[in-house]
């Protein structure tokens, strides 16, 4: 399978309705394979207690890590995490412990 290297682009409400996060996402082949290498980006505001690193890490964080996963659990393995000034990257604060019906 070829993935053409082509920016995605997605909107993310958060749950009360009061604030739109922007994310783009780019795929590419990894190693000439079947794998695909995936880089992400999470725009909302500068100080985010990790909101921005936890938009994308909710999308590929699966069962191996004790993430609960819609439909279809994903190997990721993330390779390089870097923030703007005042970002934070704390995958801790990822997870709401919610359970939602999707």
């Amino acid at each position: 399978m070829v993935f053409a290297p082509k920016p995605v682009a997605a909107d993310h409400v958060t749950g009360d309705g009061k604030y739109t996060d922007k994310l783009q996402f780019m795929f590419e082949n990894a190693d000439g394979g079947d794998d695909c290498e995936v880089s992400g980006c999470s725009v909302t505001s500068v100080i985010d207690r990790s909101t921005n690193y936890c938009n994308l890490y909710n999308l590929y964080c699966g069962g191996n890590v004790g993430c609960q996963v819609a439909q279809t659990d994903l190997t990721a393995i993330p390779l390089d995490k870097k923030t703007s000034l005042g970002a934070g990257k704390n995958k801790f604060k990822c997870r709401s412990g919610k359970k939602r019906e999707l």
